[in-house]
């Protein structure tokens, strides 16, 4: 895996499997590398093992809700971004907003396209220009001439 593929890695977490599926085949449509789990047990092993960019996160999972997830990286102080999707009552999403790491709220079900802002929002326009790079030959020839 490249730098870049590191630069674009994304946790989603939600335990509908048909949502995690569609979300990570955009996600993957678009360029981006995904990892999906549907528990807050897992989630977490991920964070504490992986470098994740970005974590797309729902808030009623199989063991916990995605509230459990924000209290680890807010007591851990990991600045990943977040952007929580779910189709929780106001209440809940209200009371989601106090977290730092909570970038986005989508409501479910979101569009295509607002997914897509939402995640684009948090990466480079333009990774392929992140250095260290590897020259190609005819980049190899004008640097040796330069400088020769």
């Amino acid at each position: 895996m490249s730098l870049i593929d590191v630069l674009k890695k994304v946790l989603i977490v939600d335990d509908d499997a048909l949502i995690s599926f569609h979300t990570k085949f955009i996600l993957e449509s678009s360029g981006f590398i995904c990892e999906t789990t549907s528990t807050v047990k897992d989630a977490i092993k991920i964070l504490q093992t992986d470098t994740i960019s970005l974590m797309l996160c729902d808030h009623d999972l199989a063991d916990g809700t995605g509230r459990e997830i924000l209290n680890y990286l807010n007591s851990n102080k990991c600045l990943l971004p977040v952007v929580y999707l779910t189709a929780a009552p106001p209440s809940v999403t209200d009371s989601i907003k106090c977290f730092s790491s909570v970038k986005t709220i989508i409501e479910k079900p979101g569009s295509k396209l607002e997914l897509l802002m939402a995640v684009k929002r948090y990466f480079p326009h333009d990774l392929s220009s992140i250095y260290p790079r590897l020259i190609n030959a005819k980049e190899r020839s004008m640097l040796l001439d330069s400088i020769l």
